[in-house]
């Protein structure tokens, strides 16, 4: 089976980032390998931590050279240190484009495990003032380890808060009785990845689960945060000498809580945020083997919508621009938009280095950008329309089209099957009732091994909602993989019909087709027909 193309995949577009809201304010999610950190956002957290992380403690020692009542300060440096290590990692939250919030880790085995037992170890965790006691501590350490099955998760802390909201993150309880068991294995992977917990010494019991850290911040405001988390779940990691620090940490083999039916529905469109952002870092190879095709599928675009060279095109979700330049090379004009910074920079490269005049490319949100000057066709390919799991946004994109289209104006759009992804189907379940059907799915990183999402041993269909559902692994070459939940919207060939004709379309044509021959009709439970092709016109 050939692959559907990774390299459209990070924009609005293909998986979407629909922001969460916070008191009316719209929060990004971002996950970002530690090597590729930048500095820019390294000095963002360092920032967010010296005005918002905690206040040095009057038991520190006169010799420590700190003083009571200040700022704790963190450099770009320290945590660029934290960074280089290998499998670490950051996650991060923006506010209306400022950073709220951040959080670094490691990731590695636990020493002592039989097999391979993935932990992930939370090093820093900060949460600007204003945006505390909202959830965002939360979700943010749910976005350290998506959906990935790992063996433990963990942090240190002298916040009540940020150990409630680990286990809110992993529906699992910090129990002493249980960290106790593995203590000797977390202070081994303390000793070999986290320099401030080496050399430190552990009081874990049945009562008592911390760390003498030596880290005298503040604790005067603690015994009321403990009363505060005690009210609906009792306090278990006992009291907390100055200088140090809870060892909270949870385990896959502890008994899980539901979340809440709109915790579990916001866990699935963070996951969107970031799988939008995580598509968009995949490869940018010009080998890849959708690429062969580029000229076969201008040429289909060009007999099936009755093109002419000099009409102006506009591409939406046009990816790093191959099509357009293309029709660019064939005498045809226009412009590119893409919400991924990086694959438009790769256009306009690829443009400049040609020598390819009359083409641009911006970076936009094809739901709502508006070309200038109007084309006279629209592109948006490799299913664009289908990225957002709620469908009332892939319809913005169809209306969207339509509004910036004259009469007699071409629309040529192509989406994922849905009835051969239903013919497939060897797992189907109701996911908003059944939230544990997910963890039957297995992990895979097909997106950057074969692209071939139509293996039915690696999706389920929720036949409630159209949606398909699959767990993707994500920079395996660095190491340890990170997996989330991709979502997408499939379509049948009535239903795409209908969509365009109720947006004021005439249909030219729609076709079930394989990459490579466009121009070769299939049924639409054909094996090889993961694609619907449809080229219509705008009607008075």
């Amino acid at each position: 089976m050939e692959p559907v193309e990774p390299g459209r995949f990070g924009r609005l577009g293909r998986w979407s980032i629909v922001a969460g809201m916070v008191a009316g304010v719209e929060l990004k999610l971002g996950w970002h390998p530690g090597d590729a950190v930048t500095d820019e956002l390294l000095e963002a957290c360092a920032e967010l931590f010296s005005n918002h992380y905690g206040v040095w403690s009057a038991a520190a020692p006169v010799e420590a050279g700190v003083r009571a009542g200040k700022h704790v300060r963190m450099t770009a440096d320290t945590i660029r240190s934290s960074l280089i290590r290998e499998n670490s990692l950051l996650a991060t939250t923006h506010a209306d484009g400022r950073l709220v919030a951040y959080a670094t880790a490691v990731r590695d085995d636990l020493p002592g495990a039989e097999d391979a037992a993935v932990t992930t170890w939370v090093t820093q965790l900060v949460v600007h003032e204003a945006y505390r006691h909202r959830g965002v501590a939360k979700r943010l350490l749910a976005a350290m380890w998506g959906f990935s099955n790992q063996a433990a998760w963990g942090l240190v802390t002298a916040n009540p808060y940020a150990v409630r909201a680990l286990e809110k993150a992993t529906t699992r309880r910090c129990e002493p009785k249980v960290i106790r068991v593995r203590a000797a294995d977390l202070a081994s992977f303390g000793e070999a990845h986290i320099p401030y917990i080496a050399g430190k010494t552990f009081t874990v019991n049945e009562n008592e689960s911390r760390v003498n850290t030596e880290f005298y911040v503040d604790h005067a405001g603690v015994p009321q945060m403990i009363k505060r988390v005690s009210k609906d779940e009792p306090w278990t990691l006992g009291e907390l000498p100055e200088g140090e620090e809870w060892l909270a940490f949870t385990f896959r083999d502890q008994p899980t809580f539901e979340l809440t039916r709109e915790e579990f529905a916001r866990r699935l469109a963070d996951s969107d945020q970031l799988v939008s952002e995580a598509f968009s870092r995949m490869s940018l190879d010009k080998q890849h083997v959708w690429t062969r095709h580029t000229s076969h599928e201008v040429d289909v675009i060009i007999s099936k919508g009755g093109l002419r060279p000099g009409q102006r095109l506009a591409d939406f979700g046009c990816g790093v621009g191959r099509h357009l330049l293309e029709f660019a090379r064939r005498g045809f004009h226009g412009a590119g938009f893409d919400s991924v910074g990086r694959f438009v920079t790769r256009a306009r490269e690829d443009a400049e280095t040609e020598g390819l005049e009359g083409v641009t490319f911006d970076v936009a949100d094809v739901r709502t950008v508006t070309p200038d000057p109007r084309p006279d066709v629209i592109l948006c390919l490799y299913d664009v329309i289908g990225s957002f799991a709620n469908d009332e946004d892939n319809d913005k994109i169809i209306r969207n089209i339509a509004a910036n289209l004259g009469e007699g104006g071409v629309v040529v759009v192509s989406v994922m099957n849905m009835e051969l992804t239903e013919a497939l189907a060897e797992r189907r379940a109701d996911v908003m009732n059944d939230p544990t059907a997910l963890d039957l799915l297995p992990a895979a990183s097909i997106m950057q091994d074969t692209g071939n999402v139509f293996d039915p041993a690696f999706y389920l269909v929720d036949p409630s909602s159209s949606l398909v559902y699959r767990r993707e692994q994500f920079n395996a070459d660095r190491g340890i993989p990170m997996e989330l939940i991709v979502r997408d919207r499939r379509y049948r060939r009535d239903e795409l019909i209908g969509k365009f004709e109720a947006a004021g379309f005439e249909t030219l044509s729609c076709d079930f087709v394989r990459l490579g021959r466009w121009d070769a009709p299939l049924d639409g439970r054909d094996g090889r027909a993961k694609e619907i092709l449809y080229v219509g016109r705008r009607r008075a």
